[in-house]
This record gives C-alpha cells, structure tokens and sequence, in this order.
C-alpha cells in the first residue's frame, strides 16, 4: 500500500484505495463509460481497434436512444494508433507509477526522442527508473508541455 503524506496529521497515513474508474482512464484499459450515463465518454477495443465512444448528453434523449437501439451512444469515433498512442502518453504521465517506455514505444510503432527524454531530465521534469518515465514534482506542473515533447 503506498503512503502520503497528510498536511494535517502529524504523521504519514495510509493512502485511499484507488477508484477503478480512475485507474482504467489512466492506464489505458477499455472503459464502457457511455454504456452507463448521459454524457459519458469511453474506450473499448473491437477487431484490434480502439473505439472513443460518447453517450447522449441529455438524460431523456439518453433513456430514449437506449429504448430504439439498445445503447445511448451518441458516436463511436476509431482512433487511429498514433491517436491512442498519445492518449496513452497524455494519460498515463499522471499516475505515480508513471508509464512503461516499452509499452509506450509499442504503441507508437518506434522509440521515444532520446534527446527529447534527456532534455526532459535535465530540467528535472521526468524521472527514468528502468522501464519507467514518471513525473517529478515539477514535471506535474507541466504535464501536457512534457507529454507533448514526448509525442513528437
């Protein structure tokens, strides 16, 4: 169980448990949002193809779609591979456990700019711990600039 720190205890504390729905858009699993609220958003994998998908926003419309086809979806959007790659880079930077860089390099079909990844440590914004890159402190701060240096 990882620990943090409470600026109002004294001492250091057990950490909440982490939600699921939080974790599966952070990491990059399949999440059929749109399947259960008006206006959610979701990710699911069909044929090897990763799908964004939006339900209808209003409730009445929602309720309605489900009632004529089954499903509220409003759109089903593939995505292409660069596309998931950067979500997957853009999202999973957030986690304390940060991203795989083999994972990520699989996904964009080639490496990370070394220069890029060398750069970003230099300015202290990424931390490298074996196949890992994580934010530092101040990478947090900056999270989509340091994602978008990775991504190109």
């Amino acid at each position: 169980m990882a620990l943090v720190s409470r600026p109002t205890k004294s001492r250091t504390m057990p950490a909440p448990p982490k939600r699921a729905h939080g974790t599966i858009w952070f990491t990059g699993a399949a999440a059929i949002g749109s399947a259960s609220a008006p206006g959610a958003h979701g990710r699911i994998t069909q044929d090897g193809v990763r799908i964004a998908t939006e339900a209808v926003r209003r409730p009445t419309d929602y309720i309605e779609a489900v009632r004529e086809r089954g499903i509220g979806w409003a759109s089903e959007t593939p995505l292409t591979a660069s596309e998931t790659a950067d979500e997957m880079l853009l999202m999973g930077l957030r986690t304390d456990e940060g991203l795989s860089i083999t994972r990520i390099e699989a996904a964009r079909g080639r490496a990370l700019d070394p220069s890029a990844l060398d750069f970003l440590q230099q300015q202290n914004l990424i931390a490298l711990t074996h196949d890992r890159i994580t934010l530092t402190r101040a990478g947090r701060l900056l999270a989509n600039r340091v994602a978008a240096e990775l991504s190109v």
